[in-house]
């Protein structure tokens, strides 16, 4: 598994051109992460959100549920864009974490703009569509320190394993 963080070059800009740079950047790493995340390369790709969360979910109602864990499977590669684009969007509010069910790709977000991708070892890294925007650091090793790609923690005690 290699691990990597997109994410705006706005850090120490005052708000309103941070918001400029964001608002350019969003589309672009939105797809950075289709580019690895889309129906047509894996069909097995679905979004998880656990019981109450904060931030607005998908407008519909969850495909699955299964201990405390909603389960949303994409109808097509533009509601997955829009999702992507969506959680993105640091003003937007959405959040919705993609899986994939046949390996590790993965991504989840964070709270500037940032899209946290975890791919497969022999997938190519991202590259930034333009350097002065859009910064991509690949932080593989931090992967054995965290947990961040191993499933949602909060699935009820009676479905975990022993």
């Amino acid at each position: 598994m290699r691990y990597y963080s997109a994410y705006p070059l706005s850090e120490g800009l005052d708000e309103a051109a941070a918001k400029a740079v964001e608002a350019r950047t969003t589309p672009m790493i939105a797809d950075i992460v289709f580019g690895y995340l889309n129906l047509a390369r894996d069909p097995t790709i679905y979004a998880v959100r656990g019981a109450g969360e904060v931030s607005s979910a998908p407008d519909r109602a969850p495909d699955e549920s299964l201990g405390g864990i909603d389960i949303f499977v994409p109808r097509n590669d533009d509601e997955l864009y829009s999702w992507i684009l969506r959680s993105i969007d640091p003003y937007d509010g959405f959040w919705c974490p993609l899986r994939s069910r046949k390996n590790c790709r993965a991504v989840l977000y964070g709270y500037d703009g940032q899209a946290h991708i975890c791919l497969r070892t022999d997938d190519p890294p991202p590259i930034s569509p333009d350097g002065l925007l859009v910064a991509i650091k690949d932080l593989s090793s931090e992967l054995i320190s965290s947990d961040w790609f191993d499933g949602v923690e909060d699935i009820d005690p009676e479905l975990q394993d022993e």
